[in-house]
Parts: structure tokens; sequence; C-alpha cells
């Protein structure tokens, strides 16, 4: 078991999920005061994607497991931002573009820890 395999799609994940936290990090003190939830809400996110990211293993499904549930959080998080951002401030308001941004990067991040999951379920890795 090795990040060879062709089943493993770990480090794609784990590049995305650290994507998302460098864009979070920047993004945070301007976007801050759009937030619908405490600003501690999205430091422990950004910790908890650290540490999902750091965690991931190609020998370890428990790590695959809980990025593609992670991924999927990420995804309808974001997008249900985008969504509310939308409706309240248009299609040209950046608080909506880096939502729907950051839903567009959990897509690919679902759908490769999902095919990774998968593959641990399968016992293919």
């Amino acid at each position: 078991m090795s990040e060879n395999n062709p089943h493993y799609h770990g480090q794609i994940v784990r590049d995305l999920f650290l994507f998302a936290t460098i864009f979070l990090v920047i993004g945070l003190p301007w976007f801050s005061k759009f937030l619908t939830m405490p600003i501690s809400w999205s430091l422990a996110g950004i910790v908890i994607l650290t540490f999902a990211s750091g965690l991931a293993n190609p020998r370890e499904k428990a790590t695959a497991y809980l990025n593609a549930v992670i991924a999927v959080a990420g995804l309808v998080l974001f997008e249900t931002q985008a969504v509310q951002a939308f409706l309240k401030y248009g299609s040209e308001h950046k608080f909506f573009l880096a939502n729907q941004a950051l839903a567009v990067l959990f897509i690919f991040a679902t759908y490769y820890a999902v095919r990774t999951a998968r593959a641990f379920f399968q016992k293919i890795i």
C-alpha cells in the first residue's frame, strides 16, 4: 500500500484541503463581517482541515473515511454560504465568489476522497 496505488487519491485530497485552508486563512480578515457563524467556528474549521491534511495516510482507511466526511461537509457548508450570499448580495459580490470557489474546490475533494474511501471499502488498497 503506497501513494503509488492508482486507487489512492489521498495526496490530491490533502493538497485540496491545504489549498482551502490557505484560502480561508487569507480571506478570513476580509470576509469575517459577512459570516453567519462565529469566527471561532471558522478557525476550528481551519484547524480541522489542517489536521485532516496531515493525517491522510495510504495505510489508514479511517483517515480516508474521515476525509470523505470532511469533504462532503465542506461542500455543503460552502455551497450553502454561496447561495445565501448570492441571494443577499448578488452574483458579483466577493463573498459569494469566494464561497462558490471553495464549494467547487470541495466538489473535487469530495470526488477524490470518496474514490479513495471506496477503494479501501472494496479492499483494493
